[in-house]
C-alpha cells in the first residue's frame, strides 16, 4: 500500500472497505414526490395508448396528446402548478393557460418521463 502524506484517512480503510457498511438508501427512494405523483400516470397513458408493435415510432402529435393528459390529470391530483399554494395568485400577471414557467416545467418533465417510457417500451 503506497503512503499519500498529504491525504489523511480518517475511519476505515477506503482500500479494505468492512463487510457491513453504512445503510444506503435505495435510489428509487430518492425521487423527488413529483415523480411518484406524475409516473403512475404515464404508465397508465402508455398502457391505454401505447402499442409498440403497432407504432414503433409514436409521431409528435400522439406525444403531445399523451403528454397532454398526463398533464390534465396531474393539475386535477396536485392542483394548478402556478398557484402559490394560497388559492390565488397574489395579483401577479400569469400568461394564459399551459404557458406560464411552471406550468411549462411541469409539461417538460412530463414530456421527459414519457419519452423515456415509450423508449424503455421499445427495448424489450
Amino acid at each position: 500500500m503506497k503512503y499519500f502524506p498529504e491525504v489523511e484517512v480518517i475511519g476505515p480503510s477506503p482500500y479494505c472497505p468492512p463487510k457491513t457498511q453504512y445503510p444506503v438508501e435505495r435510489l428509487e427512494d430518492m425521487y423527488p414526490e413529483i415523480y411518484h405523483r406524475v409516473y403512475p400516470k404515464i404508465m397508465r397513458v402508455c398502457a391505454e395508448k401505447d402499442d409498440p408493435d403497432m407504432y414503433p415510432y409514436p409521431s409528435r402529435a400522439m406525444v403531445e396528446s399523451m403528454t397532454d393528459e398526463v398533464y390534465m390529470r396531474t393539475v386535477m391530483e396536485i392542483g394548478d402548478p402556478e398557484d402559490d399554494g394560497y388559492g390565488m395568485m397574489q395579483g401577479r400577471q400569469v400568461a394564459p393557460f399551459g404557458f406560464g414557467r411552471r406550468r411549462r416545467l411541469l409539461r417538460d418533465l412530463i414530456r421527459i418521463l414519457l419519452i423515456r417510457e415509450l423508449l424503455r417500451r421499445r427495448r424489450r
